[in-house]
């Protein structure tokens, strides 16, 4: 992909005449950079859903195998997108409502959601089991978010909790 180094303002007028589309942007020695391949246009679709409901979702986690795990918010149930397309539902061991806000990736491919109003721990492995466990602070609106750290440890960003909470 061809990089070019411009003022935004060149890259809002090429976007109104559509004669390059962005790919990708970063920061590279404190000056902004953007990837651009001309004449790329992104395709915008739709697909069905096995189970729909208000809040039902909160965020999503990409599996090592492919799948893309929806974070059950207020669902009675999971969903996923397997990596061939294909749209399903699975079991969970618990809900609530608000239950959880985000998910994270763990080192060893489990998928632990962000709890936010839960008050148990939930995960699923990378085999399709899902577990739930003990946390040590619970808390009504607690968490939003996780993090992955260098060490494998889950760091649960606060949100209306007082205190840190991690997983190792």
């Amino acid at each position: 992909m061809p990089m070019i180094n411009v003022a935004s303002s060149y890259i809002d007028r090429c976007r109104e005449r559509r004669t390059l589309c962005p790919v990708s942007l970063g920061v590279f020695q404190n000056s902004i950079y953007y990837y651009y391949e001309p004449d790329y246009y992104p395709v915008v679709s739709t697909y069905s859903l096995v189970y729909t409901a208000n809040n039902a979702y909160n965020g999503g986690v990409l599996a090592p195998n492919g799948d893309i795990h929806f974070v059950p918010y207020s669902a009675n149930r999971g969903q996923k997108i397997s990596s061939e397309g294909t749209v399903s539902t699975y079991s969970l061991v618990y809900t609530v409502a608000g239950a959880y806000a985000g998910g994270v990736l763990a080192a060893n491919g489990d998928i632990h959601f962000i709890p936010r109003y839960a008050n148990h721990g939930q995960k699923i492995s990378p085999e399709g089991v899902v577990s739930t466990y003990s946390l040590v602070h619970t808390k009504a609106d607690a968490y939003n978010g996780g993090v992955l750290a260098a060490n494998g440890d889950i760091h649960f960003v606060p949100y209306y909790a007082n205190c840190g909470q991690k997983i190792s």
